[in-house]
């Protein structure tokens, strides 16, 4: 899902504000129908479901993960 920044960050979003659509939305500056077809993207792509609670920590913590695994395979200090 990291080749497609605006679905890992609407997911990083979603994910930050506690699955708040609302303010999600306002976050991110989409309207709701926007988030919620991002997010069914997000779901199909990973083939987790945002209503499970083990999915969301699993996808959020992928998504805050993989920048750090990242700079470590390049090389770069943590």
């Amino acid at each position: 899902m990291l080749d497609h920044p605006v679905l890992a960050s609407t997911a990083r979003a979603y994910l930050d504000h506690a699955g708040g659509a609302q303010d999600t939305a306002r976050a991110l500056n989409v309207h709701r129908q926007t988030l919620y077809h991002r997010l069914r993207r997000v779901e199909e792509i990973t083939g987790l479901h945002l209503a499970n609670g083990q999915d969301r920590l699993t996808l959020h913590l992928a998504l805050t993960l993989a920048p750090h695994l990242s700079a470590t395979r390049r090389g770069d200090p943590p």
